[in-house]
């Protein structure tokens, strides 16, 4: 007995065709009988028996896309769409496609181990490190991306890179300690006088330092100025004491107001009177 599943579609065709043409029953005489079972039979003989496609159909299941490169997914696919087959094929046809997509595997590239770098991008955050520090990293980070599709040393080069460059994170400062002491009181607990005092001697530096050079400034730049004239003075009142005498008393008297007056009114606005 013969089963069409078990033939090639091609061979099969043909051969209902001589059973067709040798239907007998017991009215035909045992010679007409034995004819039609002997065409029938020889008939079978030219059937083709489907090839075997269990290697075939196993070595295409054997790998996934996701497990190798595109590169190298996109070649083996060029291999396994030249070596499609059925079961009309030959036994012999099969095999030789199966050959074929086998050898392709081999060159099949395996997609690389992200785990180690994808671990290192996620250990730091941006939140706690310096902001110019962080920019610095992020350079490095951006000349180091890498995919599956990169060899596994190529990916262990940017992984190495981008923690090296991890080292080099300045962390932001705790600010813990600080905050804790702003909130740890209130101004409503508080006399008035005793809460603006920090407030006042924070402003009041502020305020007595520019003045208080600019007052030494302008009392020492008349100060230089008169006692250039005294010395001027001093220096000709032999020759000219007529003439120079008045020039001398008055520039020594009038250093001598500038210094007295310069110096009470630093030291008035030193104190804050």
């Amino acid at each position: 007995a013969v089963t069409e599943a078990d033939y090639t579609t091609t061979s099969w065709t043909a051969y209902p065709l001589v059973v067709a043409e040798n239907v007998v029953t017991t009215d035909n005489t045992q010679a007409e009988v034995d004819a039609a079972t002997s065409a029938i039979t020889t008939a079978q003989g030219d059937l083709v028996p489907v090839s075997d496609l269990t290697a075939y159909n196993a070595a295409l299941a054997a790998v996934t896309e996701a497990d190798y490169t595109t590169t190298s997914w996109t070649a083996y696919q060029l291999v396994v769409a030249e070596n499609v087959v059925t079961t009309d094929n030959t036994q012999a046809e099969v095999d030789a496609a199966t050959s074929a997509i086998t050898t392709a595997q081999g060159d099949l590239v395996p997609v690389s181990d992200l785990t180690a770098y994808n671990a290192a991008l996620a250990a730091v955050t941006e939140a706690d490190y310096t902001t110019t520090s962080w920019t610095a990293y992020q350079l490095v980070v951006a000349e180091n991306v890498v995919t599956t599709d990169n060899t596994q040393a190529e990916v262990d080069a940017a992984t190495s890179a981008i923690t090296t460059a991890q080292g080099d994170l300045v962390p932001v400062s705790d600010l813990t300690a600080y905050n804790a002491a702003l909130a740890a009181v209130t101004e409503a607990d508080y006399t008035t006088t005793s809460w603006t005092a920090p407030h006042l001697w924070a402003s009041r530096l502020s305020w007595l330092a520019p003045d208080r050079w600019v007052s030494r400034g302008s009392w020492l730049a008349h100060y230089n100025w008169a006692s250039h004239f005294i010395w001027l003075a001093q220096s000709f009142r032999v020759s000219h004491n007529l003439w120079l005498a008045p020039l001398y008393w008055a520039s020594r008297n009038l250093w001598l107001a500038l210094q007295q007056r310069a110096s009470l009114y630093h030291w008035l606005r030193y104190y804050n009177f």
